[in-house]
């Protein structure tokens, strides 16, 4: 089952078991590539197919969900991508930064792709590619850990100091660390803040060097990176 293991906070912390039901199903069928019968997303969600139907109907009738009348297979429709494309920070921030992404690629012959944070990992809004024959591309709305992404360490890098203690000691990746790790980690993140770049070679993909700049004002946040 997939889950986005959102940060529990006091508003959050009761449960709305209906709600959390349906919830599961839209992440399930968000992660699915294909149409998914009732009797495989009920084994993924480990429930029984009589609790997920009513909820699968509801979610059919509200415009959520798709059934195929022949196969009785389910699929998300487009109407979670209507709603988040008339959210409008981040509507306002796609429009503002169009453009710009655009001139940079043209005149670097570099993709380049726009994060903000969710849920303490990256997740790409936009990217513009290259106009060049060979491409690197970067899947939108797609989520990437913080600490092993150029963008997400430049995040970490602009938090403040009660902010990024919060944020590492609940992130498993920086847990994961020995104290020589963490070290090094932090007195990157100081480098970064310094310089206000943030880069690396070959970390996730041979051959490819990452870098990315702050999108906002230090002084009052950080609301993107552009990598």
């Amino acid at each position: 089952m997939y889950t986005s293991q959102p940060i529990i906070t006091e508003a959050n912390k009761y449960h709305v078991p209906a709600l959390e039901k349906g919830l599961d199903i839209l992440e399930t069928l968000a992660h699915t590539s294909q149409p998914i019968a009732l009797t495989e997303l009920a084994r993924r969600l480990d429930r029984s197919p009589s609790e997920l139907f009513r909820l699968l109907a509801a979610l059919e009738a509200r415009g959520y969900v798709s059934k195929n009348a022949n196969t009785g297979t389910y699929s998300l429709s487009l109407k979670l991508y209507e709603l988040a494309h008339r959210h409008l920070p981040e509507r306002n921030l796609l429009d503002a930064a169009a453009i710009p992404m655009e001139e940079f690629a043209r005149r670097t012959n570099e993709s380049c792709h726009l994060s903000v944070v969710q849920f303490g990992k990256m997740l790409v809004l936009k990217e513009v590619l290259t106009p060049g024959s060979l491409r690197l591309s970067v899947a939108v709305g797609v989520h990437y850990p913080a600490l092993y992404t150029s963008s997400g360490r430049l995040f970490l890098a602009y938090q403040t100091p009660e902010s990024l203690s919060a944020l590492l000691a609940s992130n498993a990746d920086y847990q994961a660390m020995n104290t020589e790790q963490q070290h090094a980690l932090l007195a990157r993140l100081d480098t970064i803040r310094e310089t206000g770049l943030s880069s690396a070679v070959n970390e996730n993909h041979l051959g490819v060097q990452d870098a990315a700049v702050p999108i906002g004002n230090a002084t009052i946040g950080i609301i993107a990176a552009l990598a």
